[in-house]
């Protein structure tokens, strides 16, 4: 059974499925990290037919080394090796990571196998080091651009006003350029300053998967176009929008639009995080009253601030409703 299952996985798990259908021969390749769980190794196993295979990466995740890329992942060899083993036509990345797990380093090295490299993107994680495209409460743009992304990364991580993390991030673009940072102690002041860093390590990243990958595929028009202003050639983006694959079909859905007189419903289900918008969700409900408007969110409970953040802010807010994980058959 799969570690942990979200989004991601549910549409990697249907395209492997529907690609069995069709004839294709399909494996799924993750990263074991052994710093979570040493001892529980399977380098093979399978899940719903499909066979999944691990690699062991063996570096510690919170070392900012790696973050910064000046640290490679300890496991691409043994990645490398699954590769070689299996010598497969096609190679599809989803999503990459900056740290332990999938990284643009993995994307370069897959390449000397010879296979097409194909990566769809299913967050903006690729070009926004918050992940969130919001930039001082507006929608961004998603340019690049050092020490405006730095100073993004600063107000939306460590809570800097952001009129004040600009000049900050203006200063520690000095104090990288010059070397200055990197005499610092380690530890989150160093890692602060040296914000710069991770956004030019993101926009060389973009360029290196530029080299590499022959098909970017993006959700949605919007963020190819993000792509297209970071200079990622046109003919290497399809846009191939997200479904609802169904499991199983379990009757005929009958329909009821809301009658007059009778409250809206809105469904939200997925993770609690901010990525996802759910405080924005929560803040638009209470604008309304529970006779226009009821609010049902389904989701995991998170030991995290964000869902406290989120579960404080429709306390005064009776028709919000918690309704708890539901499990992918029963949506």
């Amino acid at each position: 059974m799969p570690r942990h299952i979200a989004g991601t996985e549910i549409y990697t798990h249907t395209l492997a499925k529907m690609q069995q259908q069709q004839g294709n021969t399909v494996a799924v390749l993750v990263p074991f990290v052994t710093h979570y769980r040493a001892n529980d190794f399977v380098p093979r196993y399978e899940y719903d037919g499909v066979a999944v295979y691990q690699f062991k990466e063996t570096a510690n995740p919170l070392n900012r080394d790696l973050y910064s890329g000046k640290k490679l992942p300890e496991g691409l060899d043994d990645f490398a090796a699954v590769l070689e083993a299996l010598q497969p036509d096609v190679i599809h990345f989803h999503e990459l990571n900056r740290s332990v797990g999938i990284t643009a380093a993995h994307v370069k090295r897959a390449s000397s196998v010879g296979a097409k490299i194909i990566l769809t993107m299913h967050l903006s994680f690729l070009t926004c080091a918050t992940n969130t495209l919001v930039r001082n409460n507006q929608l961004c743009d998603g340019l690049i651009r050092t020490v405006r992304c730095a100073a993004c990364t600063l107000h939306t991580q460590n809570a800097i006003p952001y009129f004040l993390a600009l000049p900050v991030a203006a200063g520690s673009s000095l104090l990288v350029s010059s070397g200055i940072s990197n005499a610092l102690p380690a530890g989150r002041f160093k890692t602060m300053l040296q914000l710069p860093l991770t956004v030019k390590r993101i926009k060389a990243e973009l360029k290196l998967l530029e080299q590499y990958v022959h098909q970017f595929v993006s959700l949605t028009q919007w963020y190819r176009q993000v792509l297209l202003d970071n200079n990622l050639p046109p003919a290497k983006i399809t846009v191939i929008p997200a479904g609802l694959a169904l499991t199983k079909h379990t009757g005929d859905a009958v329909w009821s639009p809301a009658q007059p007189g009778q409250p809206l419903k809105l469904v939200f289900i997925g993770r609690v995080q901010p990525q996802k918008g759910v405080h924005l969700l929560i803040e638009a409900a209470k604008q309304f009253n529970s006779r226009q408007l009821q609010v049902f969110i389904y989701g995991r409970a998170e030991k995290d601030t964000y869902y406290a953040h989120c579960v404080a802010l429709s306390q005064q807010c009776a028709h919000v409703h918690w309704m708890g994980f539901v499990e992918r058959e029963a949506v």
